[in-house]
């Protein structure tokens, strides 16, 4: 996974840059949980909701932040929390599909404040 941010940024920016709404704490469960299962592969939310099903981490997250719809995580992610920091870690739109259907990617902001994930996908 591709940083950013190439060096750790100060505190104080770091501190400036995290995303503070009520939400925060679901939506880095589910940044950490999307980093394990998918790295920074592009993903749609479709793929996400196979692996929520299989997945408890996933589906509460997912469930703290859309009250169990998916459609309005699809909504949530798209006008509110796309780009917002958690961890270090925050989802980009990686393209749309001639479906008009989003995929997402995660990126790694800066890397001394995202998680340690097996298999070196971000560090």
């Amino acid at each position: 996974m591709t940083s950013v941010c190439a060096t750790q940024p100060s505190p104080d920016l770091v501190a400036a840059l995290e995303y503070q709404g009520p939400d925060r704490e679901a939506l880095g469960v589910l940044l950490r949980a999307w980093a394990v299962r998918f790295g920074d592969k592009p993903v749609r939310l479709e793929r996400v909701r196979r692996h929520a099903a299989r997945d408890p981490e996933l589906a509460a997250a997912c469930e703290a932040l859309s009250g169990g719809s998916w459609t309005r995580l699809g909504h949530a992610i798209r006008n509110r929390l796309r780009a917002r920091v958690v961890g270090g870690l925050r989802l980009e739109r990686a393209r749309r599909t001639n479906r008009r259907r989003t995929i997402w990617r995660l990126e790694l902001v800066w890397p001394a404040e995202a998680p340690a994930i097996e298999g070196g996908i971000a560090r």
